[in-house]
């Protein structure tokens, strides 16, 4: 089964290469690939457009997004995230986000789709080298130059499982009645989203979207063998003031 992905990137170049290269390389699944490009550096347009030339993924678009100078920094990136599932639901019923700062073990996206369900949101098993209540901790570096690959690549395997969790098993595995399943990327259906709605630009925090779909009846699922390290704001570092 294809599916839409999207990535956001406006003058990181090196993070856009990294994480669209290892996200396609190790996506073990067709993938729809979907660049939005926010006030885009020459260097990142350019770069965009050279990678649909030369990829052998059947399907790359690019998309513009223009800074709205009444939001924030946080508020306009939610924008970018709203057009990459908008756009992404164009072309497959099933749609993720990643991130530019991020690093994907093999078969991230297969892992993901294997449990594709209308009703449910499959979130990855996400890593962070910063205490989170939420994710695993573990420091492997920062994207691209000092990011440890190998080590990565073991300690994925290691932790790898071929098994689907509820919220509920996650905050067992985590001793924390408060964890929370939420993790980028994760897959959802096109009725999800039209059911939910977009991310809401003006509520701090991530989880606003997550609540509301678990307030409609539907699933937030964990796949224990999606695993992707989040270094963690490689865009704001060179962005938000």
């Amino acid at each position: 089964m294809k599916v839409s992905g999207f990535n956001i990137c406006s003058e990181w170049l090196e993070g856009l290469k990294f994480s669209t290269e290892m996200a396609i390389e190790n996506a073990g699944n067709d993938l729809d690939y979907i660049l939005i490009l926010w006030n885009p550096s020459k260097e990142v347009f350019d770069y965009s457009t050279k990678i649909i030339l030369n990829s052998n993924i059947e399907k790359i678009y690019i998309e513009t997004y223009k800074t709205d100078e009444s939001l924030s920094f946080i508020e306009n990136l939610r924008n970018c995230f709203n057009m990459g599932f908008d756009k992404g639901f164009e072309f497959n019923e099933y749609t993720c986000g990643i991130n530019t700062d991020m690093a994907f073990n093999k078969d991230w996206l297969a892992n993901l789709v294997k449990y594709a369900d209308e009703n449910s949101i499959i979130n990855c098993r996400q890593i962070e080298p910063n205490p989170t209540m939420h994710h695993e901790v573990k420091d492997f570096g920062e994207i691209p130059n000092g990011f440890n690959m190998e080590d990565f690549e073991l300690y994925a395997n290691s932790i790898s499982k071929d098994k689907l969790i509820t919220e509920k098993d996650w905050q067992e595995i985590r001793g924390n009645y408060y964890v929370r399943a939420d993790a980028t990327p994760h897959l959802i259906h096109k009725s999800i989203w039209e059911k939910v709605g977009h991310w809401n630009v003006k509520i701090v925090g991530d989880v606003d979207w997550f609540n509301r779909a678990k307030a409609m009846g539907f699933k937030n699922m964990k796949s224990l063998g999606s695993i992707v390290y989040h270094a963690g704001a490689g865009e704001t570092k060179r962005r938000m003031k």
